[in-house]
C-alpha cells in the first residue's frame, strides 16, 4: 500500500469519526460505526486507529493544530513595525481565532465539553493545548514588550492564558447554542480594547 492511499484512509476514518462523533454522541459510537461510515471493513480501522479511543486523541491534537495556527499567524509577511501596528495585528490574531471557533462551533462544543470528560488522558490533553495556545500569545505580548508596547511588570505566561480565557468566554453563547448570530470582528475588537487596556504601556511612557 502507498503512503498516499495509507493517508487517505487514516483522512477518511478521521472524518468519519468526527461525524458520528458529533452526530451519535462519542459514547453511542463504536469501532464498527466509523469502519462503517469510512467505507472499510472493521478490521481494517485497527490498521490505522488502535481504537476509538486513538482517534479521540488525533481529533484532540488536529483542533489543537488548527486552533494554533489560527491564534499565531501573522496577517502580513512583516512584523508589526508601530505600536499602532501590533494592536492591529493583536486583534486580528484573536478574531482569527474567533472566527475559526465559530465556524466549528460544533466541533470546539465536542472538544472542549465532551471529549475532556472521557478520561484523564483526555483532560490532561486539553490542558497541555490550552497552555499551548496561551503561549502563542505570550510569544506576541513578548515581542510588544521588546519594542516598549507592553507593560514590563506583566507576566506574559499568565498574560498569555487570560487572553485566551476571555476569547473562549466571549464564545459562550456559541459553545452552549444560545447564540444564532456572532459577529466575531466586533468582538474580537471589544475583546482587544479591554485586554490592552490593562497589557500595553501609556503611549506617552517612557
Amino acid at each position: 500500500m502507498t503512503n498516499s492511499v495509507a493517508a487517505e484512509r487514516t483522512q477518511k476514518l478521521y472524518d468519519a469519526a468526527v461525524q458520528q462523533f458529533l452526530s451519535r454522541g462519542y459514547y453511542d459510537v463504536d469501532v464498527a460505526h466509523i469502519a462503517a461510515a469510512a467505507g472499510v471493513s472493521h478490521g481494517t480501522f485497527y490498521n490505522y486507529y488502535s481504537n476509538k479511543r486513538a482517534v479521540l486523541h488525533a481529533i484532540q491534537q488536529t483542533t489543537e493544530d488548527a486552533m494554533v495556527k489560527a491564534f499565531s499567524g501573522l496577517r502580513s509577511a512583516s512584523a508589526p513595525t508601530t505600536r499602532d501596528e501590533f494592536i492591529d495585528e493583536f486583534t486580528a490574531r484573536i478574531g482569527s481565532g474567533m472566527t475559526f471557533m465559530n465556524r466549528h462551533a460544533e466541533l470546539m462544543r465536542f472538544v472542549a465539553v465532551t471529549a475532556v470528560g472521557v478520561d484523564a488522558d483526555a483532560m490532561d490533553k486539553a490542558l497541555v493545548g490550552y497552555e499551548r495556545l496561551g503561549g502563542t500569545i505570550t510569544e506576541f505580548l513578548a515581542f510588544g514588550r521588546e519594542r516598549g508596547w507592553v507593560h514590563a511588570d506583566i507576566d506574559l505566561t499568565l498574560a498569555g492564558q487570560a487572553v485566551i480565557s476571555v476569547v473562549v468566554t466571549a464564545l459562550q453563547p456559541v459553545l452552549l447554542e444560545e447564540a444564532v448570530d456572532f459577529d466575531a470582528a466586533a468582538a474580537a475588537k471589544a475583546c482587544a480594547t479591554y485586554l490592552l487596556s490593562g497589557l500595553r504601556r501609556p503611549k506617552n511612557s517612557d
